[in-house]
């Protein structure tokens, strides 16, 4: 590279520049709509966030990466959320110098960081060869699963209401579908502030056994994304009651393999495979001592 490389925080001007680059997706990096990223543009825009947490790297005057950190608060993690290169600049370093940028930024977040964390998909290997160089290893596999709703009879049912704050210490207790739910207060009451939360109760004694955050769909949508949270024992009633909400066509729901027997229920109710991805993660400091 002849030019100098400068990485830095993105100007309010060079939004849509960002959203096409984000899309390139170095380490697998899932398309998004410009609606969805635009929303997360500007909200991030307003609280802050964009400016202590996304940065780019400018190449000449050229945009040619980003990366968009996040702190997990509740699991005391800072992640690499969302990593791009532009694909005739990938393989010149540009990515290793936006991990670590980002690791300086959640470590500056001001949270009690203890590891540093990324995920990377199953069929990407050349990113995942960099992140092992990096410090970075495998600790567990998340799976998304989808395929068309299932009805199941009401009395296989839990009881389903809106949250509300006073649910927030139980839902506290409830387990997680995925590691990046790993919802501490603040963000229970976001969702529930939202309006996108809801309650699943057993019909005896009305006992809170799980949660599902089933987002706003968009008129034109024909799937749903849940994120499950759910009391060890009540995983597949959770799902199936979960599933009964949805109203488009198909349904998508992101597991962690530590939930083998969840995984094994979706799978016997026809969900299959859509992707995958690792999991990596790296300690703060030496832990041994």
């Amino acid at each position: 590279m002849s030019a100098k490389l400068t990485i830095r925080t993105p100007l309010a001007e060079e939004k849509e520049r960002f959203y096409d680059v984000y899309n390139t997706g170095l380490p697998g990096v899932d398309e998004t709509t410009h609606e969805s990223f635009s929303k997360s543009w500007d909200t991030n825009w307003s609280n802050g966030n964009l400016e202590k947490l996304w940065r780019v790297a400018v190449l000449g005057n050229e945009i040619v990466g980003v990366v968009i950190s996040s702190v997990i608060e509740s699991l005391k993690w800072g992640m690499v959320a969302e990593l791009a290169v532009i694909p005739e600049h990938r393989g010149k370093g540009i990515g290793k110098k936006l991990i670590a940028e980002s690791e300086q930024l959640v470590l500056k977040s001001g949270s009690d960081i203890t590891d540093l964390a990324i995920g990377v998909k199953t069929h990407n290997s050349r990113a995942f060869s960099l992140y092992e160089r990096l410090g970075y290893a495998v600790r567990f596999l998340v799976i998304r699963l989808g395929n068309s709703p299932w009805q199941t009879s009401p009395n296989q049912r839990l009881v389903v209401r809106d949250a509300e704050t006073r649910d927030v210490a139980k839902l506290l207790r409830l387990v997680p579908d995925a590691y990046w739910n790993a919802n501490g207060a603040n963000a229970w009451k976001k969702c529930i502030s939202e309006g996108n939360c809801h309650v699943l109760m057993t019909r005896e004694g009305e006992k809170t056994v799980g949660a599902v955050n089933l987002p706003e769909e968009r008129k034109d949508s024909s799937s749903t994304e849940l994120a499950l949270s759910f009391k060890l024992g009540f995983g597949n009633v959770v799902l199936d009651t979960a599933v009964t909400l949805v109203k488009t066509r198909q349904v998508y729901v992101w597991l962690q393999d530590n939930h083998q027997d969840l995984i094994d229920y979706a799978y016997r109710r026809g969900l299959k495979r859509v992707d995958s991805e690792y999991l990596m993660r790296k300690p703060i400091g030496d832990k041994t001592r």
